[in-house]
């Protein structure tokens, strides 16, 4: 990985993947505010002018995009998305970037799709509002998820899985699911991307953000955190500027974050990191090498304002040599 040629190499093995990508399937919705506004005739209360409007794939959307972006040869999304305007959009636009959204359904009529309304105020992001996660799936439509992604699984190369929403698309009867389907995939690799300690799946390779692991923890007590949370499986803890923590079995190594001039916006860089450590992992690169790419795609992503960005080869390669 310090030679440009191991990067393009491992670059070239991602191009030949299948991956599928399950989670909290989401929509970030950016609202352009006008410098000037109004106030209601009725309220009197000040009136806020959208300008524009930008949606991009949020959740385990911006992994399967973070994916798509990397190169994979394909890359199929499985998940609870409804039958509304956000989740309209949200596949359209997956599509667009050469995602396979046939496993993208509401469980159930009446789920609303996630999404996240931003808006930004000279090009910074104010109040966010919410739409649906606060939802919950019975025992019948978790049955219903784990068999279109067991049938999405078959031939893949790896499966990245994605929980930012509580209870959302994987909560602990899903999680026990995933873990099933997971022994049955041997040659298969799989990367999980989690807000809060799942058992469930501990012996698959996870990605925590650092903040997830507890309040007031300096870098060692992380790294004690980190190290009693991992067992016997490897675990990527991020941490923002400071980089990736690698607990591999016995070994910890600490990958420094990847320096980005100017102004940054962090949005989305924790869904780049997970599919570039998905897919190295597939691609035969080592915890450490993988954390590597992961820091860079991160890099590349965090570089792009006010929307929620993604890392092509190009990008990655490009920041690499800049950067060497």
């Amino acid at each position: 990985m310090a030679e440009s040629s191991e990067l393009s190499d491992l670059l070239a093995a991602i191009a030949k993947l299948r991956v599928a990508v399950y989670g909290d399937f989401a929509l970030d919705v950016y609202w352009d505010l006008a410098e000037d506004g109004e106030h209601s005739l009725e309220t009197g209360l000040a009136v806020r002018l959208v300008a524009r409007e930008r949606c991009s794939p949020g959740g385990a959307g911006n992994v399967a995009a973070n994916l798509a972006a990397l190169g994979a040869a394909e890359v199929r999304a499985v998940g609870p998305v409804g039958d509304d305007a956000f989740g309209r959009r949200l596949r359209e636009d997956l599509a667009g970037r050469g995602v396979n959204v046939g496993g993208l359904e509401p469980p159930h009529p009446s789920w609303r799709t996630p999404a996240y309304a931003k808006p930004m105020a000279n090009g910074r992001e104010t109040q966010r509002f919410d739409f649906g996660t606060r939802q919950g799936l019975e025992e019948e439509h978790l049955d219903i998820l784990a068999a279109r992604l067991a049938e999405a699984t078959d031939g893949c190369d790896a499966v990245a899985l994605n929980q930012q929403i509580e209870p959302g698309a994987l909560p602990p009867p899903m999680a026990r699911r995933l873990a099933e389907l997971a022994a049955g995939r041997s040659g298969t690799r799989f990367l999980v991307d989690t807000r809060r300690d799942m058992s469930e799946l501990a012996a698959l390779p996870r990605q925590r953000n650092a903040a997830s692991l507890g309040t007031g923890l300096d870098a060692a007590g992380i790294e004690a955190r980190a190290r009693q949370i991992a067992g016997t499986a490897t675990l990527f803890v991020t941490l923002g500027a400071g980089g990736i923590l690698v607990v591999d079995g016995p070994n910890t190594t600490h990958v420094p974050a990847v320096m980005v001039e100017g102004p940054i916006d962090p949005v989305g860089a924790g869904d780049a990191t997970a599919a570039a450590l998905a897919a190295a992992g597939a691609a035969g690169a080592s915890a450490v090498e993988a954390a590597r790419l992961a820091s860079l795609a991160a890099a590349v992503t965090v570089g792009k304002l006010g929307r929620t960005g993604t890392a092509s080869p190009a990008e990655v390669l490009e920041l690499a040599e800049r950067t060497a």
